[in-house]
């Protein structure tokens, strides 16, 4: 995690979170390279900029069947002015 003035820790928790957080600069790095890197492949999981594989439940998420079955729903539901 990054730390960033969104969250103020208690004062005893400060030093910890010192210590094991990111600064927001850093935070930032992985987004700076989903945006910029033409390299990346759609789709791509990042995580401290390297590209994992994603896991899902039963590895549904690197299904492409399971893929085209959630995109087809999340198109019937803007359709249906469901989520606008």
């Amino acid at each position: 995690f990054a730390l960033t003035n969104i969250f103020e820790a208690p004062t005893p928790l400060k030093p910890v979170m010192w210590l094991l957080a990111r600064s927001a600069w850093m935070g930032a790095q992985v987004v700076k390279m989903a945006c910029i890197d033409a390299d990346l492949p759609g789709g791509s999981y990042l995580s401290n900029c390297y590209v994992k594989a994603t896991e899902g439940a039963d590895g549904c998420s690197n299904d492409p069947a399971e893929c085209a079955r959630l995109w087809a729903l999340c198109e019937q539901c803007v359709s249906e002015a469901r989520f606008p």
